[in-house]
């Protein structure tokens, strides 16, 4: 895989990696990579000649670098909405879930990124349609209300109806976001590589308060 035009997306918030971002671009230029970074950031860095929107971001880019914590890694797949894009988070958070690589290593690691000695391991993700909107997540979708009143959601799985939860809300989980809310609601944490989705009710007023564990194919519609 060839590495040729990356994309740079850092957390503004967290100095450690603001600071640095400039000396991963120099890097990154040396090398004769194009080198795209967000808006917000560049004006931070003043560096514009590099600022791109959102959409622009991602567009043709072989590589997304995160520089923040598990927060910045679901904003870059945020962006994508499903582009098969590597992304390649640095550790500046606090839990680091999601994160592969120390702001020690950034460069050694990288060296190994670009010369093709390393592997990226796919992720799988629930996709979501809305109001003719489309949205892609990393860990999960949460329905939930404003208010404080219990919902009343109807669950249909491929179409066929399955139960209608009187809950606060319910998470609906990949493997890799299932150590997070979902566990948090009281559901179970599964092997990142498993080919499921889980429904976790939350705190739910009714008798089937566990989560389920479906196929990941399985197409869940709630109304």
């Amino acid at each position: 895989m060839s590495f040729k035009n990356i994309a740079i997306i850092t957390n503004p918030n967290k100095k450690n990696a603001l600071a640095q971002t400039p000396k991963l671009i120099g890097w990154l230029q040396k090398k004769g990579i194009e080198v795209k970074v967000a808006k917000d950031v560049a004006a931070e860095l003043k560096c514009d000649g590099l600022a791109c929107d959102k959409d622009e971001l991602v567009r043709d880019t072989d590589l997304i670098i995160t520089m923040g914590g598990d927060g910045t890694v679901l904003r870059a797949v945020s962006l994508l909405q499903g582009k098969p894009v590597p992304i390649l988070p640095i550790d500046y958070g606090k839990f680091g879930f999601l994160q592969e690589v120390k702001p020690t290593d950034l460069f050694s690691d990288l060296e190994l990124v670009l010369a093709g000695e390393s592997f990226f391991e796919e992720k799988k993700l629930l996709k979501a349609k809305f109001n003719h909107s489309t949205f892609f997540f990393l860990n999960d979708l949460v329905v939930n209300h404003d208010g404080f009143r219990i919902m009343q959601i109807k669950t249909f799985i491929n179409g066929t109806y399955f139960y209608e939860y009187a809950a606060d809300g319910l998470a609906i989980a990949t493997p890799t976001g299932s150590s997070a809310y979902s566990f948090s609601a009281g559901g179970p944490i599964v092997s990142p590589g498993s080919d499921v989705t889980l429904i976790t009710p939350l705190n739910p007023h009714t008798l089937l308060n566990r989560s389920i564990v479906l196929p990941a194919d399985d197409v869940i519609t709630l109304k």
